[in-house]
């Protein structure tokens, strides 16, 4: 879950209630983790990853296509594709970081907002 924390964390007031209120749609399908890294994050942290990480946007589609085969199917991925999967994964949490690390480094205003100054 560390694309709803850094999300939710990064986000102003107004956001942060959006945020919650989509996170907690339990009668409702989850929101893809690509719908997480993409449209929200562009508009929460400004930067989509498929605009900034085109060539990563593109390994955590495929880290989902094999999640799926995986859950569903019972297939077990070979070397190559559990080493791709996890440093797919690992570079996912860095940009998600990196985020959190500006963002803290940033002053907040009264309002909540992280873009004062």
């Amino acid at each position: 879950m560390k694309t709803p924390e850094v999300l939710l964390s990064v986000a102003d007031n107004t956001s942060r209630n959006l945020l919650e209120c989509l996170y907690a749609r339990f009668d409702e399908t989850p929101m893809s983790v690509n719908f997480q890294l993409n449209e929200i994050a562009e508009i929460v942290l400004g930067e989509a990853l498929k605009s900034s990480r085109g060539q990563l946007a593109k390994r955590v589609r495929d880290l989902y296509k094999l999640r799926g085969k995986v859950a569903h199917a019972g297939r077990t991925p070979d070397l190559r594709e559990a080493l791709r999967a996890v440093d797919t994964a690992e570079q996912v949490f860095a940009w998600l970081e990196s985020h959190l690390t500006q963002n803290r480094s940033r002053p907040v205003g009264p309002d909540g907002r992280s873009d004062v100054g």
